[in-house]
């Protein structure tokens, strides 16, 4: 659950932007008195939405940097970190497994040594991948005869001092589809329906809605207050 920080400014945030969404929802023009005081009549429209618009980013900013919403954010993000390197390895390694039976993986091409057709019957050692996460990147492997070839190495006189050999870097590349598609998989994963990311994530599509708003109402009234703007967008 959130702070009482946090709560209160996750509520101040959702009293702006819906404020905001009434105001254009309703057609309330921004004139007559504020809070019984500020005549906003006087007021040029742009300067008033100029102000809102930084009323709306300054609560924003509150609600995203209370230290409660910044912890659970980033446990959301890890979750979703988590699943996305976990798909992306599990690809490699059945592109490998696609490799050594010389067929081609429809997700991530790779570029690697393959030793098989010099030394008989070879297997990879586990491969290491450092740097998942990105759609290109290396990872190290290296070769070593397959136990029963082990075996055998006097007979067929194989050269075992050759192996296991040393690590070597290979390259991995994945397709754009699938890259982006294993993103929205690990989305899918970590950002669930439930109650906490509902109060979480509400205020941001509130908010977002509401500065959509403000920046078209902004634009509108620059539009009809300064004739050189009319000037600019009409050439």
């Amino acid at each position: 659950m959130l702070d009482d920080v946090a709560d209160k400014a996750r509520r101040n945030l959702m009293i702006v932007s819906n404020g905001i969404l009434a105001v254009a929802a309703l057609g309330i023009p921004l004139d007559g008195k504020l809070v019984g005081a500020v005549d906003l009549g006087s007021v040029e429209p742009w300067r008033a939405w100029i102000t809102i618009i930084v009323v709306l980013i300054y609560f924003a900013a509150r609600y995203r940097l209370a230290p409660s919403t910044v912890e659970k954010w980033a446990d959301w993000a890890e979750r979703r970190q988590k699943k996305f390197n976990a798909i992306l390895r599990f690809s490699l390694q059945h592109a490998l497994g696609k490799k050594l039976e010389r067929d081609h993986s429809s997700e991530v091409n790779l570029v690697w040594q393959d030793h098989r057709d010099k030394e008989g019957a070879l297997e990879p050692g586990l491969p290491v991948f450092p740097k998942i996460g990105k759609r290109t990147g290396e990872f190290e492997y290296f070769w070593r005869l397959s136990p029963e070839m082990e075996a055998l190495s006097v007979t067929l006189e194989l050269d075992v001092e050759k192996y296991p050999t040393e690590y070597m870097w290979g390259e991995y590349r994945f397709t754009p589809k699938f890259y982006l598609k294993a993103h929205w998989r690990a989305v899918r994963h970590a950002y669930k329906p439930s109650w906490d990311l509902l109060e979480l994530s509400l205020p941001w599509v509130v908010a977002f809605a509401a500065a959509i708003v403000c920046v078209i109402k902004l634009g509108f009234s620059l539009y009809y207050e300064f004739p050189f703007v009319r000037q600019l967008l009409s050439t």
